[in-house]
């Protein structure tokens, strides 16, 4: 059976690419039928000409290769709100003045 606390962690991790090494890894040492046709579908879906509908995460996730297999991709405007700006931070103009006084970088004291 699959560590699925692994799979999670190399999910929450960000190493996408090493989930599925890791389920063929498990499906050599027992057959597990629901994961084999789980991931037939995912090679078949590399192989598919048609429209593709998915998320956002995996999306942002697909390498350039990938990518590059469509002609078009349409997105939606929430992207924006659920994967660009939660990791944006703020900072107060008192902090931005602190750390100019702060610094000897040029280039950032100009910026």
């Amino acid at each position: 059976m699959p560590d699925w606390k692994h799979i999670g962690k190399l999910y929450k991790g960000g190493q996408y690419s090493q989930v599925h090494p890791y389920i063929y890894e498990t499906l050599k040492k027992k057959s597990i039928p629901c994961l084999l046709e789980y991931m037939e579908e995912r090679e078949a879906l590399k192989n598919w000409n048609g429209s593709v509908i998915t998320t956002h995460r995996y999306l942002l996730n697909m390498d350039e290769k990938r990518l590059r297999d469509y002609d078009a991709i349409i997105i939606d405007e929430d992207i924006i709100f659920k994967s660009v700006l939660p990791n944006q931070g703020e900072i107060t103009v008192s902090k931005l003045e602190k750390l100019l006084m702060e610094t000897t970088d040029r280039r950032l004291a100009k910026k």
